[in-house]
């Protein structure tokens, strides 16, 4: 539908919207939905403009970005009305998905807790000193069974302290014991709800990975592969110089075993024979030959 078109069915902004929405799939083979729970106008804005020229952030009502998704013609576009729910916005791009989830990752921001947020992640309170006086506060390490001890006027947490897990409702007193103590355990900023990529769903959770722990997982399966290789003799680009190596000192052990004298070995066949005969001069010796 053209812009005309649309703005003569929804008129002014709506329409525009509306025409822009059948439009962008055609530029953007990604399509991503993000929750803007507690999100500020502020974050968002930055967001828009740290990515500006690699993603287009759309803000518009669910029943109506839907309808302008379909009638773009894109398969399987019906997967994503299940999660378009409450305040949403649509991101397009042609980044790798998982590419685009890192960096909307990395731009969240730490904020202090309130009561009723949600804890994204385990909230830990760490041992060491709280820098906070022994008085009524006291309580509320006991009562989230904090271990603490005083020492130099001051209260020391004794050991880390699991204090709210991930998903679980923070509390007004832990709100303000996290304060007192500095702690910001909430990560607020935009989340890939789902994406949606060349007819398929790809949901949020999935593209969260930890590129460092990946790559570890990679080092050490690429590291085990290649001792199986070696291990079978498996000749490989990768696994012949490894094989040589083992193979000649192989021959080396064999040739030298069998007195068998090479240039290699030469030296350790002379120092093994010298060995044999000092060995055998000694039982001589013993045995009164001289």
């Amino acid at each position: 539908m053209s812009v005309v078109a649309a703005q003569r069915r929804y008129g002014g902004k709506k329409g525009e919207l509306y025409a822009k929405l059948q439009r962008l799939p055609r530029e953007y083979s990604v399509i991503g939905v993000s929750k803007l729970y507690k999100v500020k106008a502020s974050l968002i804005n930055e967001v828009r403009r740290k990515l500006r020229g690699k993603v287009v952030m759309l803000g518009i009502k669910n029943r109506l970005a839907l309808k302008a998704l379909r009638e773009a013609g894109l398969e399987g576009v019906d997967q994503l009305e299940p999660y378009l729910r409450g305040q949403t916005m649509l991101i397009f791009t042609n980044m790798n998905p998982f590419e685009l989830s890192l960096l909307l990752e990395k731009s969240k921001v730490e904020m202090p807790a309130k009561a009723g947020d949600v804890a994204t992640s385990d909230i830990v309170v760490p041992s060491g000193n709280t820098g906070l006086q022994p008085g009524p506060v006291l309580s509320s390490f006991k009562q989230f069974k904090i271990p603490t001890r005083i020492e130099s006027g001051s209260i020391f947490v004794t050991q880390d302290t699991v204090v709210a897990k991930a998903g679980e409702t923070i509390s007004a007193d832990l709100a303000a014991l996290l304060s007192k103590l500095g702690i910001k355990p909430i990560r607020r900023g935009i989340s890939l709800e789902v994406i949606y990529w060349k007819g398929r769903i790809i949901p949020g959770e999935q593209l969260r990975i930890n590129p460092e722990a990946y790559a570890d997982e990679l080092r050490a399966a690429h590291a085990e592969a290649l001792a199986l290789a070696v291990g079978i003799g498996y000749p490989t680009p990768e696994v012949l110089p490894a094989l040589l190596i083992r193979a000649s000192a192989e021959a080396n052990a064999l040739a030298s075993s069998a007195g068998y004298v090479t240039d290699e070995n030469a030296a350790a066949v002379l120092a093994a024979a010298h060995a044999q005969a000092e060995a055998l001069a000694q039982v001589l010796r013993s045995k009164g030959w001289s």
